[in-house]
């Protein structure tokens, strides 16, 4: 699981691998960069709504279901 989220990291431009093998954070740009701060902003005011939008992401019928006891004027 764990190596998993390295590729899939690594492949959207934040992690590198050295030849040792180790990950480090190291964005492939500029822009991507600013987005992970902007995401570390938010984490540190609303933990609890970024794991909320992390879990909606990768359980999408978890969200829908529970999207479903929404009342109409939220």
């Amino acid at each position: 699981m764990v190596e998993q989220s390295f590729s899939n990291l690594i492949a959207a431009g934040l992690l590198i691998r050295d030849e040792a093998g180790r990950v480090q954070y190291a964005p492939a740009n500029a822009e991507l960069d600013t987005l992970v701060e902007a995401c570390e902003q938010l984490y540190q005011k609303s933990p609890s709504s970024v794991r909320r939008q992390i879990v909606a992401a990768a359980n999408p019928g978890i969200a829908a279901f529970a999207n479903a006891f929404r009342l109409k004027d939220q």
